[in-house]
């Protein structure tokens, strides 16, 4: 029994539809994905237009999007896992390898990722706040991990 494999929007596109595709993901910028995709810059905001009231064409630029973000999605958990592996040998207490400035940039790095750096916060008055995590103990670094690793 053969199986049918469904062909996506993206390939039934032909090859410079698909470059359209391509480029209109990077910025969403119809006219400029157009240009680039090599139509001619003077119609270029035309054939945009025409392009993206196709449903293939349009079915293929969020099968794109998505595939961005499923990537994006995958590559921000490896580089937590990687963060925290990290850490893990960093403040490892049992070990001659302990390293708190090298533990203190891999937080800084998981704060970054997490979006969740904030190096100052103003407040009325006049009040800054700043967060120095070179100053933490190794106590305090696996707090934080275990706070960071609650708001995945």
């Amino acid at each position: 029994m053969s199986r049918k494999t469904e062909t996506t929007a993206y390939e039934q596109l032909p090859p410079k539809r698909q470059r359209f595709v391509d480029e209109y993901v990077v910025d969403f910028n119809g006219t400029q994905a157009a240009t680039r995709a090599g139509y001619a810059p003077k119609s270029a905001q035309e054939q945009a237009a025409r392009l993206l009231s196709n449903a293939i064409v349009r079915a293929a630029v969020e099968e794109r999007r998505k595939s961005i973000k499923r990537k994006s999605v995958n590559h921000r958990h490896w580089l937590l896992r990687k963060t925290k592996k990290i850490i893990d040998k960093c403040t490892d207490d049992g070990s001659d390898k302990w390293n708190p400035q090298g533990a203190n940039g891999a937080v800084k790095n998981m704060v970054d990722i997490l979006g969740l750096k904030t190096e100052k916060h103003e407040i009325s008055g006049g009040i800054q706040v700043s967060h120095d995590l070179s100053k933490l103990s190794a106590e305090d670094l696996h707090a934080l991990l275990k706070i960071l690793e609650r708001a995945k």
